[in-house]
């Protein structure tokens, strides 16, 4: 593997990795497994080179899977705010992607 960037540019939500012989960024976070009731690490690729960008992408995935986490525990929250809260995440890594 190789090094990781914390916090680039971002909150230090979750960490970049560039592995060798590989183009992209990956980003480390936590997501919370509802089955088991425990989180765990998910290790994916943010299909972008720039160091920044990546940053940006990990931690806004990692905002998502937290606030997931907190409508599952808000059982008055209905589908509509549900969609928007998706929808807002979905923009931020659009943005972060510099493709919104």
């Amino acid at each position: 593997m190789a090094k990781g960037a914390r916090g680039v540019g971002g909150t230090g939500l979750a960490s970049i990795h560039k592995q060798s012989g590989r183009p992209h960024y990956f980003a480390a976070f936590s997501v919370w497994d509802p089955a088991t009731d425990e989180r765990s690490q998910v290790f994916w690729s943010t299909r972008t080179a720039n160091k920044r960008k990546a940053q940006r992408i990990a931690d806004s995935w990692e905002r998502a899977a937290k606030a997931a986490r907190k409508i599952k525990r808000v059982p008055a929250m209905n589908a509509k705010a549900e969609r928007a809260m998706i929808a807002r995440g979905v923009e931020q890594i659009l943005r972060a992607a510099g493709l919104a």
